[in-house]
């Protein structure tokens, strides 16, 4: 994925740097078209909802600026 543009609600930015946010997305983006966005969903999870953070609502959209060229 090389353009996208993420919208999340604050329980993901409290727990997560927009560049960290960039850097999840550019590494598992390249991955298995897919499972790409069971893997970035896993990786934010587990980041936002750890043993001792209490439960916040994470909604997070990505979405892939880049074209096909069409």
């Amino acid at each position: 994925m090389d353009s996208f543009v993420s919208i999340a609600s604050d329980g993901v930015w409290s727990h997560i740097e927009p560049t960290e946010m960039a850097e999840i997305i550019t590494e598992h983006g390249h991955k298995s078209p897919g499972n790409t966005c069971e893997l970035i969903a896993a990786k934010v999870k587990d980041l936002c909802h750890g043993e001792n953070t209490p439960m916040d609502d994470t909604s997070l959209i990505i979405s892939s600026l880049s074209g096909t060229g069409r």
